[in-house]
C-alpha cells in the first residue's frame, strides 16, 4: 500500500516496476545493496535490472522506480511441511548473512522496542493490562544472549513467493533494520497460530529445520515467545487505529481483530514453559 507496483511485458522478458512514493533515496539504495548481498549468496531475494549506467535505482520525474525480474510464483495460502523446511532453511541463512552484513549507517539501529498499546479495552480483552504483563516477560530477557544483525522486519506470507512448496522470492524489505534476529522469527512464527489454535507441529518443525543452519540458544527461545506475543498485540493496535481512518472497513477489521486476539490470549495461556518445549 506504500509503492506503486506495475507488471511489465517487454519483448525480451517480463519484469515488475516498483515505484517508492515514500522511501528515500538513501533507504532505497540500502535496501538494494541487501538484496544484491544476499542474491550473490544464493538467497532468493530476485534480481534487481541495471540500467545502461549501471545504476538499479532510476530517478525519473523525481519518481524513485526499480525494475526486477518477473518470478511466476504466489504467496503461500497454507504451509505443508516441505515448504515450511524450506522456508526455514533459506530464512536462516538469510539471517546468519545478515549478521555480518556491513552497513554503511543508513539503516537506523532500531532495536527492539515493545508496542505502546494506546486503545482501550475491546470487550473482555485488556488491551493495556495485557501488555503490561507481557512487558515483564519481555524485560527478563538477556538480550546479551540474542544474536543482531539486519533483519528482513516482515517475514511472514504477503512478503514471500512460493511454487511447488519452494521459496521463491523474498520481497518487500522496507521494513528492513539492525535487530535481533528473533525478531523476523517471531513474525513468522504467527503463520502457526491460527483461530486460537497453535499448531506445535509446525512450529517444532521449522525451529529444528531453521537452527541445521543456524543455532538458537534458550534465551533467544524465550525471545521468540514474548516477540511473537508483542507482534500480535502490535497487530491488534493496527487494527484499531485503521478502523478509526478507514470506518467503510470497519466490520471486516472487527472481524480479523477478534481473531487476533484469540490468537494472542491462546498463546500467552500457551505459556513459555510449553513454547520452550518446542525446541526439545
Amino acid at each position: 500500500l506504500g509503492n506503486t507496483v506495475y507488471f511489465l511485458e517487454t519483448n525480451k522478458s517480463k519484469y515488475i516496476l516498483k515505484i517508492f512514493e515514500d522511501s528515500n533515496e538513501n533507504s532505497i539504495l540500502e535496501q538494494l545493496k541487501i538484496m544484491d548481498y544476499l542474491s550473490q549468496k544464493k538467497v532468493p531475494v530476485g534480481n534487481n535490472i541495471h540500467s545502461r549506467t549501471n545504476k538499479e535505482l532510476i530517478i525519473y520525474k523525481n519518481k524513485k522506480i526499480v525494475i526486477q525480474e518477473y518470478v511466476k510464483a504466489h504467496s503461500p495460502k497454507k504451509f505443508n511441511d516441505i515448504l515450511i523446511k524450506d522456508i526455514a532453511r533459506k530464512m536462516s541463512l538469510m539471517n546468519k548473512y545478515l549478521i555480518s552484513f556491513k552497513s554503511n549507517g543508513k539503516i537506523l539501529n532500531l532495536q527492539f522496542k515493545p508496542n505502546k498499546i494506546l486503545i482501550n479495552n475491546i470487550n473482555d480483552f485488556h488491551a493495556k493490562e495485557a501488555q503490561l504483563k507481557l512487558l515483564v516477560g519481555i524485560n527478563s530477557i538477556n538480550r546479551n544472549k540474542l544474536k543482531k544483525g539486519v533483519i528482513h522486519g516482515d517475514f511472514r506470507d504477503v512478503n514471500l513467493l512460493v511454487k511447488e512448496n519452494k521459496l521463491k522470492v523474498i520481497i518487500d524489505w522496507g521494513d528492513s533494520h539492525k535487530d535481533y534476529i528473533a525478531q523476523d522469527i517471531a513474525v513468522f512464527i504467527t503463520s502457526f497460530i491460527s483461530n486460537g489454535k497453535i499448531n506445535e507441529k509446525n512450529i517444532k518443525l521449522f525451529l529444528k529445520e531453521y537452527q541445521k543452519n543456524l543455532k538458537l540458544n534458550d534465551e533467544e527461545i524465550k525471545a521468540i515467545y514474548y516477540f511473537t506475543l508483542d507482534r500480535l498485540l502490535g497487530v491488534i493496535f493496527w487494527q484499531s487505529k485503521r478502523m478509526k481512518i478507514h470506518p467503510d472497513h470497519k466490520a471486516k477489521l472487527q472481524k480479523e481483530q477478534k481473531t487476533t486476539i484469540m490468537d494472542y490470549q491462546s498463546l500467552e495461556k500457551y505459556g513459555l514453559n510449553n513454547f520452550m518445549k518446542l525446541n526439545r
